[in-house]
């Protein structure tokens, strides 16, 4: 900010040195490409649950862009020479920044405020709680257990469960302990860390009958 500034005050810049600039930019997308693809394969090895690896793979994909925005500028920055433009190449550097940050100034923030929401415990996201909601109702349907509500919380990669269940026929406590460990158990597949609590409760439909 501090060139354009000394710019538009009449300070006068030598053009910067473009010939450089594409070689270093391809092989910067290069690598970003190669870190994009090892974050996205480790996520997916980690059952697509690590929202640390899914934001470093978007970061990976947009650092590369970025090289590649940058490459494609400064390749075409001597074009604009016998343009209107012309005058503006000696700070091509300096307002390609000034555009990188006023595009990227969002992004930071966002996953800071989402990393704050995981860390406080706030409700999972809709996909989690479907796919969890949809492993575990029939296997808890086959125990005599069906789910009339559900509080769902993510913190980080551990997700937890409550789930309120309505017993359909008559459920021994030790097998009703035995069914939490085994869906705990089904669920992590899914979800690394996973803790499940079943909380007996009665029929919203009968609640409402006796009332």
């Amino acid at each position: 900010m501090g060139k354009l500034l000394s710019f538009a005050s009449g300070v006068q810049f030598e053009p910067p040195v473009f010939g450089i600039v594409p070689p270093y930019s391809l092989t910067m997308v290069a690598l970003c490409l190669t870190m994009a693809y090892s974050h996205h394969r480790a996520w997916v090895q980690c059952g697509r649950n690590n929202a640390i690896l899914k934001v470093e793979r978007l970061s990976a994909l947009v650092d590369g862009a970025i090289s590649a925005g940058v490459g494609v500028a400064f390749l075409l920055a001597p074009l604009l020479i016998p343009t209107p433009l012309g005058p503006l190449v000696p700070v091509t550097d300096a307002i390609l920044v000034v555009i990188q940050c006023l595009l990227t100034v969002r992004d930071p923030f966002l996953i800071l405020q989402r990393r704050f929401w995981e860390l406080s415990g706030a409700v999972a996201e809709s996909k989690t709680r479907d796919s969890l909601l949809q492993e575990a109702r029939p296997f808890l349907s086959k125990a005599g257990l069906s789910v009339v509500d559900h509080a769902i919380f993510q913190i980080g990669r551990s997700v937890q469960a409550i789930l309120y269940v309505h017993p359909t026929q008559s459920v021994a406590p030790a097998d009703f302990d035995g069914c939490r460990a085994a869906k705990e158990e089904r669920l992590r597949r899914l979800f690394p860390v996973v803790t499940i609590v079943l909380s007996v409760t009665q029929d919203p439909v009968a609640r409402q009958t006796d009332s």
